[in-house]
């Protein structure tokens, strides 16, 4: 599970950064997660709601919906 989360942790970052940056981190992802995370992120968005990821004392968040 460890290297999921750490995954998921850099796309996250990977979201605020270039379209370069957040094409590598997908490059390495499964189809499957990829989709999971967009509806996940969907469903943020809808509910006008933000997360906060905390992993191994490396924290993001998404500030706001957009």
């Amino acid at each position: 599970m460890e290297p999921a989360i750490e995954q998921i942790s850099t796309i996250f970052k990977s979201l605020s950064g270039s379209d370069e940056s957040l094409a590598t981190a997908l490059s390495e992802t499964h189809p499957r997660a990829i989709k999971n995370l967009q509806d996940f992120l969907n469903i943020l968005a809808t509910h006008e709601a933000t997360c906060v990821l905390a992993f191994k004392g490396d924290t993001f968040w998404f500030t706001d919906i957009g």
